[in-house]
């Protein structure tokens, strides 16, 4: 008896030997991508389609007369670093006209039906990733995504670092469809059940990297590689819980549309509406939408609890920069000798399991500027976020490898004092001083905007060894409390020219704000706005996640034990 997934939802495998098929209305061609860690492909070999038909454990076989294009799938010869197996169909554009959707199903070895998944709710994509074959405690799971590329294969292929060849399509397939859940949106997608949207207003999207998995040992001794993969595990881990919880709303609404489907028929007819039979329907009906959602919950508590020791176990992992305040990574912490991966901001859990608390880590040298939100009355609370993200940005490099610009003009240096006894070292260790004056403010910001123009001009010539800016720390950011605050037009823009082009050149940017003091305050700056990541400083679901877009709560970095900062201050005042 085969099972039906809805989209998002995942299985475990035990049958390593496998057969993918795609039933589709319209002419389709059916191929397979073999990801590493990375999400992308090792070679150009790892697009297995009827131009490259063989991989590593993955085949790829030409329609008969009696069997369908399909794809063979051996787990157990699939090499280890080939994290992810992707079965992937592209279709034409006949295939949206017709009513019925494309069905990706997975067969044994023998040809014996596992499971299918019905891709509901297209808009035009051209390509399709059905299945998601990925390894989770060494062992092969499957995953029902859905997810399209308005672009089709070429779009699809070059998003995973491959290149899609010219090749004839294989011959179309009759479809036949199995029974369809409502999906939620994924990303690309312009529609989707009213269920699936949440409430106004949207949550901000925040996205990371192309995903993998790995594993790693003791949090205070990791190495490059194994933080690398500790990062990209949260994410992994982030990902499930994203799409369990998009399975678990989507198989609940189809059993709620179901049963009021299954009602509305029962009580159509006037004349039988209080019969007996109507009743024992209605019952029926009731029963069927019981028992489904107890499957659905059953499911769910049965992710979340496996999610939930795989958290259990990341946090036990994780260095002192992606740690909790509370961690024993921090005792007798002592600067690195490299730079950190990235840095915890917060943590994260999602409406429906809120024990589940993801660490929330933003990559390192910062790209994407930070806005830590000072409103409602939660300015001190800002400042003590703001505060608390500046001791991990110092914790996360070797001495003199990064530096801390500080603007603080209502507060008039208070900021920079919070960080004592570091700011009343000799070596001043990582601090490049506060500007607490408009005019302090312009001159910090000519010196970080000319430290960009040159970086950008010995690239283009070069001559990066010949830059005297080498000689300074690789990364500087620029923590700006109260803005717009002591700002004029020119220093506006060149904030803005900081966070298109400052990235490139080490320079990352952190804001404390009131939003009631930036909204309305300028074209300019109301545009410039939309590029910050929003960190409340208070819980609040303002977060959306990249693959289904559901609304996630942020916890700020709450500080359990400050002597671990007090610390890290004392230690990096030192030397």
């Amino acid at each position: 008896m085969s099972i039906a997934l809805a989209k998002g939802q995942n299985t475990t495998l035990s049958d390593p030997s496998l057969q993918v098929t795609v039933d589709v209305a319209g002419t389709m061609e059916l191929c397979a991508l073999l990801l590493s860690t990375t999400g992308r492909v090792r070679a150009h070999t790892d697009l297995v389609c009827a131009a490259s038909p063989v991989a590593d454990g993955v085949s790829w076989h030409a329609a008969t007369v009696d069997v369908p294009s399909h794809l063979t799938i051996a787990l157990d010869v699939v090499p280890a670093d080939v994290a992810r197996v992707l079965a992937v169909v592209s279709i034409d554009a006949a295939a949206h006209s017709l009513a019925v959707a494309p069905t990706a199903r997975v067969h044994t070895g023998g040809g014996g039906e596992l499971f299918t998944f019905t891709m509901t709710g297209l808009c035009g994509e051209r390509a399709l990733i059905a299945w998601e074959f990925y390894r989770r405690d060494g062992a092969w799971k499957l995953r029902a995504v859905g997810q399209g590329y308005d672009g089709g294969l070429p779009e699809l292929a070059l998003a995973h670092g491959a290149t899609a060849p010219a090749a004839p399509a294989a011959p179309a397939a009759p479809a036949v469809s199995s029974r369809a859940h409502r999906g939620l949106r994924a990303p690309g997608e312009t529609a989707g059940p009213a269920g699936a949207q949440p409430p106004a207003p949207a949550p901000q999207a925040w996205s990371g990297p192309g995903l993998g998995t790995g594993v790693a040992g003791s949090g205070a001794l990791v190495d490059a590689q194994a933080e690398e993969q500790l990062y990209d595990l949260s994410w992994s881990i982030y990902e499930d819980a994203a799409r369990s919880t998009a399975a678990y709303k989507s198989a609940t609404s189809y059993a709620e549309q179901r049963r009021d489907d299954e009602l509305s028929a029962v009580f159509a007819d006037p004349a039988t509406r209080n019969s007996p039979l109507t009743h024992a329907k209605q019952a029926t009906a009731e029963s069927r939408y019981d028992d489904l959602v107890r499957r659905a919950e059953a499911d769910y508590r049965r992710d979340m609890g496996q999610l939930l020791g795989e958290v259990r176990e990341l946090r036990a992992s994780l260095p002192p920069t992606m740690a909790h305040w509370d961690s024993h990574v921090w005792r007798g912490w002592n600067p690195p000798t490299r730079n950190a991966v990235a840095v915890r901001v917060g943590d994260l859990y999602g409406g429906d399991a809120p024990e589940l608390l993801l660490p929330m880590l933003v990559r390192l040298p910062l790209t994407t500027p930070l806005w830590i939100d000072s409103g409602s009355g939660n300015r001190d609370a800002a400042r003590a976020a703001a505060r608390a993200l500046m001791i991990r940005l110092l914790a996360s490099c070797p001495p003199g490898g990064i530096t801390i610009h500080v603007g603080d003009p209502v507060g008039a240096g208070a900021a920079l004092r919070s960080l004592a006894p570091l700011t009343g070292s000799a070596a001043g260790m990582g601090v490049g001083g506060s500007a607490d004056t408009p005019q302090q403010l312009a001159e910090l910001l000519n010196t970080l905007v000319a430290r960009v123009d040159l970086t950008r001009m010995a690239r283009g010539g070069n001559a990066m060894d010949m830059l005297a800016v080498r000689e300074t720390p690789a990364q500087h950011v620029l923590v700006l409390h109260d803005f717009p605050y002591g700002l004029d037009e020119r220093a506006v823009g060149q904030l803005r020219y900081l966070l298109e082009l400052g990235p490139m050149a080490g320079v990352g940017v952190v804001v404390v704000a009131d939003p009631a003091d930036v909204i309305g305050a300028s074209p300019l700056i109301s545009v410039m706005w939309q590029a910050f990541l929003r960190l409340s400083a208070v819980p609040d679901d303002h977060i959306g996640d990249p693959w289904v877009g559901l609304r996630w709560t942020y916890v700020p970095d709450v500080v359990g034990d400050p002597g671990a900062m007090q610390q890290v201050l004392a230690r990096l005042a030192t030397g």
